[in-house]
């Protein structure tokens, strides 16, 4: 949310600085009830004093669901993904708060587990893809024990006193964080991860550093990171699509869990070198994305104007016309 006003910008600070303090208090002494109704209510509250970006959240359900903005299911998938994401900030707070060992416990649907067991197995490491849906912090707790050394490739988020909280779990959670940077030695750190036989994590639905590829994307051109399918074809490690999502409280609030979906892996085919294997790759890998995205749009959390981005747009629709 950090942008060029900085008034704006200490006074989020402020408020960040007030709030998660204050959420990690309710987070040990509320009912899980009671906090997902605060998420959802901080996010609708969110949303309606920030107008730039419920109009982005509109514009990319519009493009998901193939309507207008204005459409009654449009705004009933604003609303429902508003409130999902109140719920991964209450989830991820809630379970950093219990130390992990409480989050053991909950209630895991691993669907198509044996691709993970089979690339564990196999002993290449392997590079698991996910994206901004349900809750992607969650894999630490849920998947350690399954593989190796696990680590997360991450842009440090703007606002630092999120990102010390981020660490301070992630490092209870003993998983090994690698910042993503302009320094190309930065990747290496990721490569050790991988041919010890581990994990390295990487989400593959932002392009944070402008270098990505153009892919068609719920019918429009969109870019998408290349790092994953790089790293990918230098480690000659699997790219494993996980998606860690939120399941339907049946009994009470969190009683539903986690449904772990695991996709069949990408094997990594061509050189590092080769721009053709590497947009190949990612091809495939935005293909599963907007296949699992499809089926659980109201759990893909975007606040900025995906296919519209003004920094992007021109070079978009000149790659889809080419």
């Amino acid at each position: 949310m950090a942008g060029r006003n900085r008034l704006l910008n200490r006074a989020y600070q402020w408020v960040f600085a007030l709030w998660i303090p204050l959420l990690g208090w309710s987070v040990r002494r509320l009912p899980l009830g009671i906090l997902y109704a605060m998420g959802g209510l901080i996010m609708r509250s969110f949303l309606f004093l920030n107008p730039r970006y419920n109009r982005a959240v509109r514009q990319n359900c519009s493009q998901l669901l193939g309507e207008a903005p204005d459409s009654v299911r449009v705004k009933d998938l604003v609303r429902r993904m508003a409130y999902n994401h109140g719920r991964y900030w209450i989830d991820f707070f809630y379970w950093s708060e219990m130390a992990g060992v409480s989050a053991r416990p909950v209630p895991v649907q691993v669907v198509n587990g044996d691709a993970l067991d089979r690339c564990v197995g196999a002993g290449r490491g392997i590079v698991a893809l996910t994206a901004h849906m349900g809750n992607w912090e969650m894999g630490g707790l849920i998947l350690r024990g399954r593989a190796g050394d696990m680590a997360v490739v991450y842009v440090p988020d703007r606002f630092a006193i999120i990102e010390r909280y981020r660490s301070k779990y992630r490092r209870n959670a003993g998983i090994i964080e690698i910042p993503m940077t302009n320094d190309p030695l930065s990747a290496l750190g990721a490569l050790r991860v991988l041919r010890s036989g581990g994990v390295v994590a990487v989400q593959g639905d932002r392009d944070f550093n402008d270098s990505g590829i153009p892919v068609p994307f719920f019918g429009r051109m969109a870019w998408f990171p290349k790092g994953p399918a790089v790293l990918s074809l230098i480690s000659r490690s699997p790219i494993l699509p996980v998606f860690i999502l939120r399941a339907e409280d049946g009994n009470g609030a969190g009683s539903g869990g986690f449904r772990v979906i695991v996709c069949d892996p990408v094997e990594p085919a061509g050189e590092s070198g080769d721009e053709a294997a590497v947009e190949r790759i990612v091809r495939q890998c935005v293909a599963i994305m907007e296949c699992v995205i499809r089926a659980h749009p109201d759990q893909w959390y975007c606040f900025y104007p995906f296919w519209d981005d003004p920094s992007r747009s021109t070079g978009c629709e000149r790659d889809e016309k080419s």
